[in-house]
């Protein structure tokens, strides 16, 4: 297999993954777990209230019409400047999330109304297709050597005054520090902290036999699952090199997801009663304060190492685009190069004499 196949094979692999993964935590925190333990909220309950909300998504007309448009953007044949580029990655984007936000809900689909299976397996085989396309929408052009520097030089440019826009002057100078430590405490912490509160109040409301039971600690650990996916909203949108209109729609549709999902969490515990939902307003209090020291202005501690973090990966990204640029420029020269040694006499005088001409920029960028 090629590496271009291999690539995308991956790809394709990783969002559905990523399905598999929200029909798991679904079915196991909101059914499984919510049956199995005093809260004592019914199968068919939970079934109910889920099926509502996901049944829509399954309507043959939305999927249909998803599909298409993924069609018509991938094969519309329009011309891969770079403007059409961006939109072309963000089009790709929001098909691929909202595809494998519809396949989240698969299993709660079969599982409440069997005769939606094809319903279910139609949805996958336009998924593949969505997927697909979606990977289709900004493929690589075939440039010239003279093409591929100066777009590297302009998407270094805009880079960095991207990243300076949004971390302020001299944010460079700040000393990079350890991303991994801070990213992992973010994680964590929404899940110790539901934990912590839920098993509490399980401990108040059903005594302390249950609430210290494994099968409780677990189910609170997954209530937490809106918060994380905050936090990888967070992630998503720390290299400030990215155009701040894609950081802004990434985290805009990444927390629309996490904020759903604390909702239907809250949702289904609300229906089983006033006692149980309780639970539910921990949910939705530990996602709005994981929110609020996500993106809080204020100059706290946490904040300042989120803008470390921010830094770090924004400058790894502009580093690459050096490189990137750097590169380029070099191809650019050694072709220079070897035209000149094959031309003639005058096509290499006019050459030597271009002036601010693109032939001077990688000789003139290099010194």
């Amino acid at each position: 297999m090629s590496a271009q196949g291999t690539s995308l094979g991956r790809k394709l692999a990783a969002w559905f993954v990523l399905a598999a993964g929200g029909n798991f935590t679904i079915v196991f925190a909101l059914v499984v777990l919510a049956e199995l333990t005093p809260l004592n909220v019914s199968i068919d309950t939970s079934l109910g209230v889920l099926h509502a909300f996901i049944s829509p998504l399954y309507s043959t007309e939305l999927l249909f019409f998803t599909t298409v448009l993924s069609l018509l953007a991938a094969l519309s044949g329009q011309p891969l400047n770079d403007a059409y580029a961006e939109g072309n990655r963000k089009i790709a984007r929001a098909l691929q999330l909202a595809t494998t936000t519809i396949l989240s809900g698969a299993a709660i689909m079969v599982w409440s109304q069997p005769t939606s299976a094809a319903f279910v397996a139609f949805a996958v085989l336009l998924a593949f297709v969505s997927y697909v396309l979606a990977e289709r929408l900004a493929p690589p052009q075939l440039l010239s050597a003279e093409q591929r520097y100066l777009l590297a030089y302009q998407n270094h440019a805009r880079r960095s005054r991207w990243a300076n826009d949004a971390l302020g002057a001299g944010w460079q100078t700040v000393p990079r520090q350890r991303t991994w430590p801070t990213l992992t405490l973010y994680t964590i912490c929404p899940i110790v902290v539901m934990t912590i509160s839920g098993t509490l109040y399980s401990m108040i409301t059903w005594g302390i036999e249950w609430a210290t039971h494994p099968t409780t600690v677990v189910m609170m650990g997954l209530l937490s699952f809106g918060p994380i996916l905050l936090t990888f909203a967070w992630i998503a949108t720390a290299n400030k090199a990215d155009s701040p209109s894609t950081r802004r729609w990434t985290v805009s549709v990444f927390a629309a997801v996490g904020a759903l999902a604390s909702a239907l969490f809250a949702g289904i515990l609300f229906v089983a009663g006033p006692t149980v939902g309780g639970l539910g307003w921990l949910i939705l209090a530990v996602t709005a304060l994981h929110a609020i020291a996500l993106w809080l202005p204020a100059p706290w501690i946490g904040r300042r190492k989120l803008l470390g973090v921010a830094a770090a990966f924004t400058s790894r990204s502009l580093e690459r685009s050096s490189a990137a640029r750097t590169e380029a420029g070099e191809l650019w020269n050694d072709e220079q190069a070897r035209a000149g040694k094959t031309s003639g006499f005058w096509e290499r005088l006019l050459r030597s004499t271009a002036g601010d001409g693109f032939i001077s920029g990688p000789l003139r960028w290099r010194r």
